[in-house]
Order: structure tokens, then sequence, then C-alpha cells
């Protein structure tokens, strides 16, 4: 006969039928589960977030009660039920909800830990170079356990498949890769991949003097090199059995001995 009221009955974790009738005998049923709020968890939530995701903070219904959600960076809410949008690194860490149920002689304190995370940047080359006609496949990048590469065309922003460089003509590309964690979905720091296709070596070089002593040491001088390039020189067109290499320079100086004649080529 009570419109509202406390009642103390039943035992804790049992749920009980509650029928409830108004003055033209209309009747409805309700399920109540008798809780000890000291042991059993009242609140629930989003306990991992994507970084710029929103946190979600819940709490079963208790009726009257008065609720007080702290946590992280300053975070405040009096709602049975709190969000807080655009979560940053500083948002993630423990979240207290403090409330006073109506029956109850003493406030109750629950607490959950909420982590905001960002992927990585994948481990993978700044710069990738490519010699003209050389075939060529961008190896896979190295990610997270549970992650898969996401790739991105150069303005970092319109995703695209793994590319396919071509390298008929001498060019650069820039990519982004990124790496996804397949659970929550969080897509993490995007990584710059610039892919250089270079020209075939532009290379004159002369010996230093007409004439040489027969067997003597030629000396030739290389100019116009690409330091990005290796320079060997060869005795014949097989490209066996090097006599010098030049690396990382733009031009040089190379003396070897060798068993020179006359009008003896290089290559």
């Amino acid at each position: 006969s009570n419109a509202t009221g406390d009642f103390v009955y039943g035992s804790v974790g049992n749920t009980y039928s509650v029928k409830a009738t108004d003055a033209c005998n209309r009747s409805f049923t309700v399920q109540l589960q008798v809780l000890d709020l000291s042991y059993d968890l009242i609140i629930s939530g989003t306990d991992r977030v994507c970084l710029g995701g929103t946190i979600q903070l819940q709490c079963i219904t208790l009726g009257s009660t008065v609720f007080l959600w702290q946590g992280p960076n300053g975070f405040m809410a009096t709602t049975q039920n709190a969000e807080r949008p655009n979560a940053t690194l500083n948002d993630a860490g423990i979240y207290t909800l403090t409330l006073q149920p109506r029956g109850c002689f003493s406030p109750v304190t629950q607490q959950m830990n909420v982590d905001v995370y960002v992927p990585s940047k994948p481990a993978y080359a700044d710069v990738i170079d490519i010699c003209l006609n050389e075939s060529y496949t961008l190896p896979d990048p190295a990610l997270l356990p549970d992650h898969t590469a996401v790739w991105f065309m150069s303005d970092g922003v319109t995703e695209c498949p793994k590319p396919v460089i071509s390298t008929a003509t001498a060019h650069e590309e820039v990519y982004y890769i990124g790496q996804k964690d397949n659970t929550l979905g969080c897509l993490g720091e995007l990584h710059r991949l610039t892919v250089k296709v270079h020209p075939l070596p532009a290379t004159s070089f002369s010996v230093t003097s007409d004439l040489a002593c027969f067997k003597g040491s030629p000396t030739l001088r290389l100019s116009n090199l690409n330091p990005s390039f290796t320079y060997n020189i060869y005795p014949d067109r097989s490209q066996n059995n090097s006599l010098a290499a030049i690396t990382g320079v733009a031009s040089d100086v190379v003396s070897f001995t060798d068993e020179l004649e006359q009008g003896t080529p290089y290559y």
C-alpha cells in the first residue's frame, strides 16, 4: 500500500519479484536484485579507448542517489552516466565514483582504470632509393602484434593500397604508413616515406695523359658522379674483376695497376 518507501527484506545476491498495484487495480511486476555495494561491481564503461575517442563511465540505477565522478586532468561529473569526449593521453588513469545510495549508512566508492591508446609509428625506412628500370617491391613494415598496416597517399589523408612503384621514369613519390589496432581500430601516428627512382648514373671520365708507360698505372679522372651510387672500373664488358670502386663522391681521381696497351678501353 506504500507509494514509496524503504524495505528491509531479502538476502544479498538474490533476485525478487516486486508487484505494484495502483488505485485502478492495474499492476506490473519488476525484478529486483539485492546487492552488497561494498563488494558488488556497480560501475562499468570503456576501460580502453583510442586517442581522440570518448571515455564512457556508467553506473547501475540505484534510485535517489547523488553521483560524483572524478578522474585525471581535473575531470568531474555529477550524473549517473558520464562521458569524456576527445580523450587525450593525459586523460588516462583512475576514475572514481562516490555515491550515497538511499538506505545506505555510508558512501560507496568504486574505481576503474581507463587506458588511452595510440599505436606507435611503424618501423620503416625514411627514404628508399631505386634505380631506373629496376624491379622492386616495397617491403612490408614491422608492426605491433594484432595490428594492420594502413597506407596513405602524399596528402596523408587519402587511404590507398600498398603502392606499386613504377621505375620506368626517374621521379619521387611520397607516401605515409600507419598501423591500426585490430581490436579498437586506433590508428597511430603516420610515418613519411619518400621513394626516389634515380636515373642511370651519368658518368664522364678520361685518362689524364694521352700516353702511359707499358704495364704502367693509368690514372682516370671521373666526374659528374652521383654520391648515392657506387662506380666500378672494369677491364672489359663482362663486369668481372673490378679494378677500382668509387662511392659517396661527386668526382674522383683513381689510379690502378694494369697491363696497359695502346688503345686499352675501360668500362
